[in-house]
C-alpha cells in the first residue's frame, strides 16, 4: 500500500484528473469519481490477495515469482544484480535493483529494466563505464547527473564511460512511476 501514499502515484492521478477535466470541457462527460473509486478498489483488491501470499518477490513461487526472478510486484524488495539476467521488472511496487556489483570485462554488459507504476531506485558504481538510456512517459525518471526526465529520453555517460570501450549499457524505461539513478561505491 506504500505505492497509494507515494507522490508518483498523487502524480499520476492529478494528470489523469487535469485530462478528465480538459475533456470535460470539451464536451466530453466521464464520471470521473466513479472511475478512479473503482480503480481504487481493484488497486486494493489485487494488493490483498497478493499480500495474502506474501507477495510477489525475487525467487518467490513455482515461476521464481511474479514475472521471474528479476521481477517485483505489489511490494517492496531489493535485487543485487549478479550478470545472469538482463531484464529487470518493478511493477505496481517500489524497489532497489543495484547493478554496481556487476562487472564488466571483455564486452559490453547489457541490462534492460523496466519501471510500471511503481518507484525504482537503481544503483550504478562510478568505477564501471556506464551508459544509461532513460526513456520516461507519464513518469519521472532522475539521472545520477541531476537531470529529470518526465517525457521523452536521455543519455546519462558516468566519467569512466568511453565509446568502444566494454561498458555496462542500461536501458531504463519508467512509465507512469518513477525512477531514480544514484553512483554508489562497491565495498568489497
Amino acid at each position: 500500500m506504500g505505492f497509494i501514499f507515494s507522490g508518483v502515484f498523487w502524480g499520476i492521478v492529478v494528470v489523469v484528473l487535469g485530462l478528465l477535466l480538459i475533456l470535460k470541457a470539451m464536451g466530453i462527460n466521464i464520471p470521473v469519481g466513479k472511475i478512479i473509486f473503482g480503480l481504487l478498489f481493484i488497486y486494493i483488491g489485487v494488493s490483498m490477495i497478493f499480500w495474502s501470499f506474501g507477495g510477489c518477490r525475487p525467487g518467490k513461487g513455482a515461476m521464481g515469482g511474479c514475472g521471474g526472478k528479476n521481477s517485483m510486484m505489489f511490494n517492496d524488495y531489493k535485487i543485487e544484480a549478479d550478470g545472469k539476467q538482463q531484464d529487470y521488472n518493478i511493477m505496481f511496487a517500489s524497489g532497489d535493483i543495484d547493478l554496481s556489483k556487476l562487472e564488466v570485462k571483455d564486452k559490453d554488459v547489457n541490462i534492460k529494466i523496466s519501471v510500471i507504476f511503481a518507484e525504482g531506485n537503481i544503483f550504478l558504481n562510478p568505477d564501471i563505464p556506464t551508459r544509461v538510456k532513460i526513456s520516461s512517459a507519464f513518469g519521472g525518471a532522475v539521472a545520477p547527473d541531476g537531470a529529470n526526465i518526465a517525457f521523452g529520453e536521455y543519455i546519462y555517460k558516468n566519467a569512466k564511460y568511453k565509446e568502444g570501450v566494454p561498458a555496462l549499457l542500461v536501458d531504463a524505461h519508467v512509465v507512469f512511476g518513477g525512477g531514480k539513478l544514484s553512483e554508489k561505491e562497491n565495498k568489497k
